[in-house]
């Protein structure tokens, strides 16, 4: 079985200008899943995917204002519900979102399987202690926190809220909670990210975007 753990879903015209033009035009598909009016299409949405060999994944949302855009986790939920083989996680900005835990436990409520925090493009720092009643939920549910952990590109983003310094505090603080650092420390951190998930058995590593 092939399982991408890092899909991420939106609007076309929910990504900034910027991101548009870096995440989606320098590809073929963006053509093949968006409806002409620039809503996403559900059902096509995963066709390159199964084209490609891949039988089930995770759907990512992304609330980052400044970078990316505003994908509401709606727009995973809606592609869920017709290929429940790919869940999809919470996201949560304290930039953002004005109460995180409470937009953390309304996330889980529509059937978020984990938690990712995207802190290069929100511009905060992911061992901030405003996300620590959110990790400690994910602690003591046992559901898995996603972490963007390497480089971007994408205008705006700025790479100290991406110190792979701050994820080793947090599997300090937070011993057995599971740990994906995706893109495995893409860029110039890969040492680190190596070091990491041989120190820490619940600190795993992605390979998208590589």
């Amino acid at each position: 079985m092939v399982v991408d753990v890092h899909i991420h879903v939106g609007h076309r015209f929910e990504w900034t200008e910027e991101a548009k033009r870096l995440w989606m035009e320098l590809g073929p598909y963006h053509k093949e899943i968006y409806k002409e009016d620039g809503t996403q299409d559900p059902e096509r949405y995963l066709l390159p995917l199964r084209r490609e060999g891949v039988d089930a994944g995770i759907l990512i949302p992304e609330y980052s204002p400044l970078t990316a855009g505003v994908m509401p986790i709606e727009r995973a939920v809606e592609i869920n519900k017709l290929f429940p083989e790919f869940p999809f996680l919470a996201n949560i900005n304290p930039r953002y979102h004005a109460k995180p835990v409470e937009e953390f436990e309304r996330q889980l409520s529509l059937g978020a399987v984990g938690l990712k925090i995207h802190s290069v493009h929100g511009l905060f720092m992911p061992n901030d202690p405003v996300l620590y009643p959110l990790y400690e939920i994910c602690r003591d549910k046992g559901l898995p926190v996603f972490f963007h952990a390497g480089s971007s590109v994408f205008p705006g983003a700025k790479l100290r809220f991406a110190d792979p310094y701050a994820f080793d505090d947090i599997a300090n603080d937070f011993p057995g909670m599971t740990m994906v650092l995706c893109h495995g420390g893409r860029g110039f951190w890969y040492h680190i990210a190596e070091f990491m998930i041989r120190r820490f058995d619940y600190v795993f590593i992605d390979i998208s975007g590589l």
